[in-house]
């Protein structure tokens, strides 16, 4: 009779353990399943506004430690232009958490991250909750690549975002080759030499405006103060912001070059030109 209660009495316990144990491996696949596909819910949110507080709550229920530390180092925006440079510095903290200190440009407007913590959500997942600026920051690495998603408006200028995709490595901007996909060797050359015979600095007054601007490439003739005209091309570089300054010239087919420059709101601008019989700048 012993033997027999013995045996139903280990028969309920492995009965139960066996329940219990089928019933949290299957809450911890269902949890882990959802931690998954919340975050990345969250990261292709594409409203941009702040997530309410329950959802805000929900993902700081998921925080975690980790056992590698993929954030570390100084992470560079890549595959932009270069007009919006940004960089990101993350450091890991004793207690499982990181520190994230960030600065953002969009043109002439600047925006910031200033060491703000960091939560894990696994090993290369993490995010920033800035609840003075109310802005979640959500990170996420994958194939060396980082990539930044800002939710709510943050500490930044018109413009300014920290979105996008983060590199440790040299960054590639989209406009690298703005000046030699446009301009000939003998035409970039000339203007150089225009500019710095008036005293001009030639990366201030045309290279960077270039290169730091919104360029518009437009075929189309221009037409002269006496109503003659030529055929050519207009190069217009304007820079939001009042980064650096706008520049307008026209490059007609016979070679001569007509040259203006001003920055934002200011009336008077400067006019410089290979073509003496001209005094003033053609409009198109």
């Amino acid at each position: 009779m012993k033997k027999l209660y013995l045996s139903l009495i280990l028969s309920a316990v492995m009965l139960t353990t066996a329940c219990n144990a089928g019933t949290n491996s299957e809450q911890t696949t269902i949890s882990s399943e959802s931690e998954n596909e919340y975050f990345e819910s969250l990261m292709n949110d594409t409203t941009g506004e702040l997530p309410d507080q329950e959802t805000l709550d929900l993902l700081k229920e998921q925080t975690t430690s980790v056992s590698e530390d993929l954030f570390s180092g100084k992470w560079q925006r890549t595959d932009c232009e270069s007009s919006v440079y940004a960089t990101v510095n993350i450091s890991q903290n004793d207690d499982n958490t990181a520190t994230v200190r960030g600065l953002f440009y969009d043109y002439g407007n600047v925006g910031s991250v200033n060491s703000a913590t960091g939560y894990y959500v696994s090993n290369s997942e993490m995010y920033v909750i800035d609840e003075e600026y109310e802005t979640l920051y959500l990170f996420k690495i994958s194939d060396d690549l980082m990539t930044i998603v800002q939710l709510g408006a943050g500490n930044m200028g018109e413009d300014v975002t920290a979105n996008g995709t983060y590199t440790t490595g040299e960054p590639v901007y989209t406009n690298d080759n703005v000046l030699e996909n446009n301009f000939t060797e003998e035409e970039l050359s000339s203007i150089k030499q225009l500019l710095e015979d008036s005293g001009l600095d030639y990366l201030d007054f045309f290279e960077n405006t270039v290169l730091y601007g919104k360029l518009t490439v437009t075929k189309a003739p221009a037409t002269f103060e006496d109503g003659s005209t030529k055929e050519g091309t207009w190069y217009e570089a304007v820079s939001p912001h009042g980064y650096t300054y706008d520049s307008y010239t026209f490059i007609s087919e016979d070679g001569e070059i007509y040259f203006s420059s001003t920055a934002n709101d200011v009336e008077e601008y400067l006019f410089l030109t290979t073509d003496d019989s001209v005094t003033d700048m053609p409009v198109k």
